[in-house]
């Protein structure tokens, strides 16, 4: 009788075996099992060329579901290497014996391989239904053929230890091509494949433990692992210092240029230096002068560190081709959140619109509240603009500009106002914060969605100047001034 039991370990599955046989030849376990394994190293050990492996997958499915799972699995092996065999476990209900077999064979797509009928047959005859699918076709009149096949797929209904064993017997035929080379000898045969249909599993253990003893595994462990040691490690300090050479390059050109913007830099700076050291008459006040000349600016106060003052001036920096594509095409929807809830009408914040960046009949002031910080350095953000709408009273008849006031950003003249105080600029620098008060990017909500509620706010008050009467007025008042204008 064949061995019922599982064969729980052998010689060739110890740790050392693992590590010896682990990536060349393996083979999952059956309920524990290991025959297949141990087999099957024994067997293909001296059979297989370098470079060859051996792999033996086992998958369990359940009922109908395993048709579709079968064929998925059938579609990867079609493109598995030569020494793949898989084993297809279907479990059934025993009233359900057969059907599934005759299923999976209707439905699965097994082109390119071919069955090897006689094993079919033969095992129905022993009440075990089973299909067969190698890369090999059979020759009809060689019964055990086909001899030179690299791999095969079964499916099997209801697997037992005793079918289990059965298959590890059989791996000549599912594996033929190793065995045309090295036929199988009369030992292996006694063994091996005989050994796994005694009563007892003693006759197998002895030959495989009679296999490892043969072998040096401790000496294929470290020739496997350490064969290509130097080439492997020879490449890859290749590779890193390759890339550590190209990084040192990368750093030299990068210090290079810093050490070439240093030296300018150092250049500026002795001359300003010189300039500063060789002056005979004391400096000319120009920012108090600045600040004088220009009523648009208060200021708040100066240290040896910065500079914080308000501006304000004429609402007059924006894109016209933009003004013309958003209010001439009455492209407003995004400016007409706000003016409602202050009870001004949606066609006549247009008509506003229309006469502020159109026809220009009307005018806006626009004030900010910035600090300059007089010791920055090149590169720094030398700008800090303070953000809330709270303005001296020395400011009347304007509105905040919403970039800074709502955002504390400086917009895009930070890196004019940054270079000029670089160079100790210090009117050049005010000139930007000036052109920064008097714009809004008609293009970005952030900042005309402010714009858009506080020309409406009544609490800013007269906020309007209408340039034919020379003088503001509140929004509404304006507005009703511009439909009378229209009517005349």
């Amino acid at each position: 009788m064949p061995i019922k039991t599982a064969i729980q370990s052998t010689a060739l599955t110890s740790d050392a075996a693992v590590r010896c046989f682990g990536r060349r030849i393996n083979a999952d376990r059956f309920r524990g099992d290991v025959a297949m394994e141990s087999m099957a190293r024994a067997l293909f050990d001296k059979r297989l060329h370098e470079g060859e492996s051996i792999h033996i997958s086992l998958h369990t499915f359940y009922g109908d579901s395993a048709t579709n799972d079968i064929k998925n699995l059938m579609d990867s092996f079609k493109n598995a290497a030569a020494g793949t065999l898989m084993i297809c476990s279907v479990s059934v209900r025993q009233d359900d014996a057969g059907k599934f077999i005759d299923k999976i064979e209707k439905e699965l797509n097994a082109d390119g391989l071919f069955q090897m009928k006689d094993m079919t047959a033969g095992l129905k005859a022993q009440k075990t239904n089973a299909l067969f699918y190698t890369d090999t076709q059979p020759d009809a009149k060689q019964p055990r053929s086909p001899f030179d096949n690299t791999k095969t797929f079964i499916i099997m209904e209801n697997l037992t230890m005793v079918r289990w064993h059965m298959l590890c017997s059989l791996l000549k035929r599912f594996l033929g091509k190793w065995f045309s080379e090295v036929p199988m000898t009369e030992d292996e045969l006694r063994n091996y494949a005989n050994g796994l249909q005694q009563d007892t599993p003693d006759v197998f253990l002895d030959a495989m433990q009679a296999y490892a003893d043969s072998l040096d595994l401790r000496g294929m462990f470290i020739r496997e692992a350490l064969a290509d040691f130097e080439t492997r490690f020879e490449k890859e300090r290749i590779q890193a210092l390759e890339h550590e050479a190209k990084q040192i390059e990368k750093d030299m050109d990068s210090y290079e240029k810093e050490i070439l913007k240093l030296m300018t830099r150092k250049d500026d700076v002795l001359a300003t230096l010189f300039g500063y050291q060789t002056r005979e008459k004391p400096a000319e006040p120009m920012t108090m002068n600045y600040f004088l000349a220009n009523k648009n600016l208060v200021l708040v106060g100066c240290t040896a560190n910065n500079l914080e003052f308000y501006d304000f001036g004429w609402f007059d920096g924006w894109d016209p081709d933009k003004a013309k594509a958003t209010f001439a095409k009455d492209h407003m929807s995004a400016w007409l959140e706000y003016n409602k809830n202050f009870g001004v009408s949606d066609e006549d914040a247009k008509m506003l619109y229309r006469a502020l960046f159109l026809k220009e009949t009307v005018k806006v002031r626009l004030w900010s509240h910035m600090r300059l910080n007089l010791r920055g350095r090149n590169g720094e953000n030398v700008l800090e603009v303070y953000s809330g709408n709270d303005c001296p009273d020395t400011i009347r008849n304007a509105l905040p500009n919403p970039h800074h006031c709502y955002n504390s950003c400086p917009g895009g003249n930070r890196e004019l106002i940054n270079n000029a105080m670089w160079h100790r600029d210090v009117i050049g620098a005010l000139e930007q914060c000036i052109c920064a008060t008097k714009g809004i990017n008609l293009t970005e909500h952030a900042s005309y969605q402010y714009f858009a509620k506080d020309l409406f706010d009544p609490r800013y008050g007269a906020v309007i100047y209408v340039n034919e009467l020379e003088k503001f007025m509140t929004t509404k008042d304006a507005i009703a001034w511009l439909k009378e204008h229209e009517k005349a």
